[in-house]
């Protein structure tokens, strides 16, 4: 997937799957609405003219900050609230 125009991001910190650091990172979507919105664990999913229901955001992807690896991941959403960020994984 390449991410290409306005995006929306959601901070985290996690292990990189790569490097085995523990940093922060964004994961860049496309599934919100693409405004360059940051979003964290505990935020609402919902705007006025986008509502989102639970399950999870898939084909999430952002760089790790220490060793540059590309990574993929999903956002998990309960009760329209953002969770975290599972199943990273190294793009390949």
């Amino acid at each position: 997937m390449t991410v290409l125009g306005l995006y929306d991001e959601f901070d985290a910190e996690i292990i990189c799957p790569n490097c085995k650091r523990k940093v922060t990172m964004g994961f860049q979507t496309k599934a919100l609405l693409n405004l360059l919105l940051h979003f964290r664990a505990g935020d609402k999913a919902e705007t006025p003219n986008l509502i989102v229901k639970d399950g999870t955001i898939t084909d999430a992807l952002g760089p790790c900050p220490k060793c540059k690896t590309l990574l993929t991941a999903e956002i998990a959403i309960k009760d329209g609230i953002l969770q975290s960020i599972q199943n990273i994984k190294q793009k390949i």
